[in-house]
């Protein structure tokens, strides 16, 4: 699950560019509640604010390609 995680961040990593700015996360869902999971880690890790409404968000996060 873990190595899933890192997969999943450094994959948006690498698409989104600079992320130096952003505040606020959107995950969309996904499968097997890796979307609780994901949300859980960055909150509790003060990584990112992870927000409910997609109009607030700097980034999104996903598990799709394309």
């Amino acid at each position: 699950m873990r190595l899933l995680c890192i997969l999943l961040c450094s994959g948006a990593l690498a698409c989104a560019g600079d992320l130096s700015t952003a505040k606020a996360v959107y995950i969309l869902s996904m499968s097997r509640g890796m979307d609780q999971y994901l949300a859980n880690r960055l909150t509790n890790s003060h990584v990112f604010q992870v927000v409910t409404d997609p109009k607030l968000a700097d980034v999104f996060l996903t598990d799709h390609i394309g």
